[in-house]
């Protein structure tokens, strides 16, 4: 996302000022209670699991590099085949996810979960498909020369923003 951002800032992001400051995993989130006993990403490839994966919004392919990351061709035919909808952003995806409960389980960053428990619950993903992504901060040319923006830097890479990055979900 922040090379999305650089570009579209058109030159104005300091890309050395670039600070990549935590990771979020990918998750399977599936319905309250679990009803269809999803334990993993073996279970996503059996038939009729029915999956909302975002694509777009930091999450491109995403679901992709989870299915592949093994290398198998047949994984990614199998998830593929599972996908009945795809979602532009990650609001999106939670407004379907909302409406269409024939879906059993969303590929999205555990921040969603952590932040709306009642909405889904979690399926970690076993290490060998994690999918791992940073969020970082940049200063702008205009914010190089305030000196608030580099306090505010500072904050996020201290203790007390990393308490907070921890509660929502992300990892150091």
């Amino acid at each position: 996302m922040m090379t999305d951002f650089t570009l579209a800032m058109g030159g104005k992001i300091q890309e050395a000022s670039i600070t990549p400051l935590y990771m979020r995993p990918l998750a399977i989130l599936v319905r309250p209670g679990n009803p269809k006993h999803l334990r993993g990403v073996a279970d996503l490839m059996q038939p009729g699991v029915r999956l909302l994966v975002v694509n777009g919004a930091g999450q491109n392919g995403v679901w992709e590099d989870m299915a592949g990351r093994k290398g198998s061709m047949e994984s990614v035919r199998k998830v593929r085949a599972n996908i009945a909808s795809y979602a532009p952003n990650s609001t999106s995806a939670r407004g379907t996810w909302t409406a269409r409960t024939d879906i059993d389980a969303w590929l999205i960053w555990n921040i969603w979960q952590v932040s709306n428990p009642r909405l889904a619950d979690v399926v970690p993903i076993e290490p060998d498909y994690a999918i791992y992504r940073d969020t970082g901060v940049a200063l702008t040319e205009h914010g190089a020369a305030n000196p608030q923006a580099k306090q505010f830097i500072a904050f996020l890479q201290s203790p007390q923003g990393s308490a907070i990055f921890a509660r929502w979900g992300w990892q150091k």
